[in-house]
């Protein structure tokens, strides 16, 4: 059960404000054509349609080897190492001459080679901070929306209550928020990026006391194709962010091995530590599984996230102000 809190009325919201500036609207697709997936979106590099994976835990926009060696873009070595849950780096880069989201259109895009496999790239919040981001995931649309309106005024759909939800970002890019979850408070990742609502195994076991593998919980198999990461489904009592409340929230508790293959060389002036000491898993991650019923607007500029209950009854009519993007730097 989702039920959203009255924190803020819409009239409250009201302000003597112009109308939004639409700059673009991106149909989503559910990845197997299931609702719960993460959402797909087209991407044209080179002039050529890919699908990539909307992810805002990613940390920058990537792409997969198997599209850079189609769009023919030449692969290097890079000082950027992206780790996935299972701990495997890529160390490898391309660069896209341009990169054509609807019609907000990004020169000379880097992009680091994704670890994953089975998509053409994901589009992360690199590409997305200098914009406001309007995610409908009933309805399956999202609208790039610029920055330059009042604060708060943002609200252009029907709805009885918005919750607020202050936000930072981690690597100037990570969406961040205060979750509490059975009691305890602490910071957590709005990923799109990911199906599951993840919780670290180190944040179950110290600050919830629920241990991997407790009785009673389903194990998960071939977390990312890896058979011997350990992983269970925990059915906790309640979870808040927002002023969003999920009842009986059903979250995996994820074996943390994200450093297993990374330098452990000790980190200059700290020998007590390796260089991949702080590559760990986020305390928690929300997915697609919590946010698939919400409307979504990502105000970067204000550092909120703005958050309804919506059902899929057909999309609100977008802002007002469309207009073209000549260009765009992520």
């Amino acid at each position: 059960m989702v039920a959203c809190a009255t924190l803020l009325s819409t009239s409250a919201l009201a302000a003597d404000c112009g109308p939004l500036k639409l700059l673009s609207t991106i149909k989503m697709t559910p990845a197997d054509n299931n609702p719960d997936e993460v959402r797909l979106i087209p991407v044209t590099v080179n002039d050529q349609t890919k699908t990539f994976l909307f992810d805002t835990g990613g940390a920058m926009t990537q792409i997969s080897r198997k599209a850079a060696e189609d769009l023919k873009l030449d692969i290097v070595n890079s000082n950027i190492q992206m780790y996935d849950v299972n701990g495997n780096i890529s160390r490898k880069a391309a660069t896209a001459d341009k990169l054509v989201v609807g019609r907000m259109a990004f020169s000379h895009v880097f992009m680091p080679v994704t670890p994953f496999e089975g998509m053409d790239g994901l589009i992360s919040s690199n590409m997305l901070v200098n914009y406001d981001i309007d995610l409908d995931f009933p309805n399956n649309v999202m609208n790039y929306i610029s920055r330059d309106h009042c604060p708060g005024a943002v609200m252009y759909w029907k709805a009885d209550a918005i919750g607020v939800a202050p936000m930072h970002l981690v690597g100037n890019t990570r969406i961040t928020v205060k979750v509490t979850l059975d009691g305890q408070t602490f910071d957590a990742f709005i990923d799109t990026g990911a199906t599951t609502t993840v919780l670290s195994d180190k944040v179950a076991k110290y600050f919830l006391h629920v241990p991997l593998g407790a009785p009673g919980d389903k194990p998960v198999d071939n977390i990312n194709g890896e058979k011997t990461l350990k992983a269970y489904i925990h059915t906790f009592s309640k979870l808040t962010f927002g002023g969003v409340t999920i009842e009986n929230p059903k979250i995996m508790i994820l074996e943390d091995r994200m450093n297993r293959n990374g330098d452990k060389f000790q980190q200059t002036g700290n020998r007590a530590l390796s260089n991949n000491a702080e590559i760990v898993l986020p305390n928690m991650v929300i997915g697609m599984n919590m946010l698939k019923d919400l409307h979504v607007y990502i105000a970067f500029g204000e550092n909120r996230l703005y958050l309804t209950q919506t059902k899929a009854a057909g999309a609100a009519a977008p802002p007002v102000g469309a207009t073209a993007a000549a260009a765009a730097k992520p």
